[in-house]
């Protein structure tokens, strides 16, 4: 678990950090009694033994265990009110990622000793000190954050899909194509959760949140964004409850339309050229002619003007040019386009949804 000589030395740093009393702690037995805490030189020291205290048996693997020890320290008795604000200092502390507490000083006897060139009285006493080292993490350890904000949580569960890419070397690849999660909560309704509650329940969309979990031994932070949830109701006495399911929050590109942010769906743009070709013995090479450029995609009827007026070239084709923006990489691309193809389907909610392909452009008018 953790070594004698580990924690002693650990101690000493703690009780050093005040800097007013050299300590020394040894984790063997010693002859504590014959130590002086004076030296002729008019130093004062405090001598500690560390003895190690039976370790409970183990009951329940998923707990954190308790690693106690028993200091025992003599020191001067015009040193006691240092000593015991050192102590008092150092209650609670974190060393390596275990938490440290360390009960008060506790006097047992006190003594009158004679160094041959001083006489004085010493305190001895003890006090304990107690190490808690994570074992296993129960969900109650768990703490959920959502943009800053502490939430009860009452069960989650996550899926994290790694794709095993052929042509990519084994060995600690990253990548958010590659890769993707899915994290869904389950969360009593109350003050710290109604505004995803609400999130859940009404349309808004591609709303992002910031995630924290703390596992105890790591936390991690996820961005998210929110893709569904369910609402759960009990008649009874119990807590309500809803399920909302989050996944990782890739980066979105703007598309533009005549300089207008529209939502679009599946934008695809595509180079095509007409080659010329040459036969060089058997082989056949080419170069190309022309080319077009085109950007397939499909069009979320939001009521705004410029859907109206792509529709309108849907309907009655007048070549009217249109401007098309996006960025790739931290570029940003502008082209002239006319609308080729377009249709409207027929669904369960009509006119939602424009499908529109358009071509690089325009170059003369209607």
């Amino acid at each position: 678990m953790l070594s004698s000589s580990y924690v002693a030395e650990n101690l000493k740093d703690l009780l050093h950090q005040d800097g007013r009393i050299t300590f020394s702690v040894v984790n063997v037995e010693q002859d504590f009694f014959g130590y002086q805490v004076k030296d002729a030189d008019g130093n004062t020291y405090a001598p500690i033994t560390l003895f190690a205290n039976p370790i409970p048996p183990i009951m329940d693997f998923y707990t954190t265990r308790a690693l106690s020890y028993t200091a025992y320290i003599k020191f001067l008795e015009s040193d006691m009110e240092v000593v015991e604000e050192i102590i008092l200092n150092a209650l609670e502390s974190e060393i390596d990622g275990n938490k440290w507490r360390l009960s008060t000083l506790n006097i047992t006897s006190k003594d009158q000793a004679d160094y041959g060139f001083d006489k004085v009285e010493e305190y001895i006493g003890n006090f304990t000190v107690t190490i808690y080292v994570p074992m296993f993490v129960t969900g109650q350890d768990i703490i959920y954050k959502i943009n800053g904000v502490e939430v009860d949580v009452v069960g989650s569960s996550g899926l994290f899909n790694k794709a095993i890419i052929p042509n990519r070397p084994y060995g600690n690849n990253t990548s958010d194509v590659a890769t993707g999660d899915e994290i869904t909560l389950n969360l009593p309704i109350g003050t710290s959760t109604s505004d995803i509650l609400l999130d859940v329940i009404n349309k808004t969309y591609n709303k992002q949140y910031t995630l924290l979990i703390d596992y105890v031994f790591f936390t991690h932070t996820h961005t998210v964004v929110l893709t569904g949830g369910s609402y759960n109701f009990d008649a009874g006495t119990n807590a309500l409850t809803f399920n909302a399911t989050f996944t990782r929050a890739l980066p979105r590109t703007t598309i533009k339309i005549n300089n207008t942010t529209v939502n679009v769906m599946g934008f695809t743009p595509s180079m095509a050229i007409s080659p010329i070709t040459k036969q060089e013995g058997s082989k056949q090479k080419a170069r190309a002619e022309s080319f077009s450029t085109r950007f397939a995609f499909s069009l979320e009827n939001d009521g705004s003007q410029v859907v109206n007026d792509v529709v309108g070239q849907i309907v009655n084709h007048t070549n009217e040019p249109f401007t098309v923006e996006w960025t790739f990489n931290g570029s940003t691309f502008t082209k002239q386009c006319i609308v080729e193809q377009g249709n409207i389907p027929s669904s369960e909610n009509p006119n939602a949804i424009i499908t529109v392909v358009m071509v690089e452009g325009a170059f003369y008018g209607a």
